[in-house]
């Protein structure tokens, strides 16, 4: 009498490995997503403070007002000719910064949103 050795995974054992790894996915991508959402919220707030940094150090020094300040115009204090695009969902779009007759500043994101100097953040 032979004996067949059993090698392998029967097909029960490996839709069984399948559907564990599918619930896995299903719990770990949305967290994943989050997590990144989350990341890319904390530089658009960090970008809008440094945008808003380098416009107030622009009006200090010039004492003018511009409704559209310009990234050239403040690239001696930004470090860079150009403003950084927002990369979250939330605030996503292109930077923009404006100068008020009172000197208030005022940084938006396409997508509307406000930084707000007093708590640090952009605000929807």
């Amino acid at each position: 009498m032979q004996h067949k050795s059993k090698k392998g995974f029967t097909l029960i054992e490996l839709i069984v490995v399948i559907v564990i790894l599918g619930i896995l996915a299903a719990i770990i991508v949305p967290i994943i997503n989050h997590i990144i959402e989350t990341a890319n919220q904390t530089t658009d707030n960090a970008n809008a403070r440094i945008i808003y940094n380098a416009a107030a150090m622009w009006f200090s020094e010039n004492n003018a007002t511009d409704d559209n300040l310009e990234p050239v115009e403040v690239a001696r204090y930004l470090g860079a000719t150009e403003f950084p695009i927002a990369k979250s969902v939330a605030f996503g779009g292109t930077f923009s910064v404006a100068v008020a007759a009172d000197g208030k500043i005022t940084v938006t994101t396409d997508h509307p949103a406000t930084y707000d100097p007093a708590i640090g953040k952009l605000q929807s």
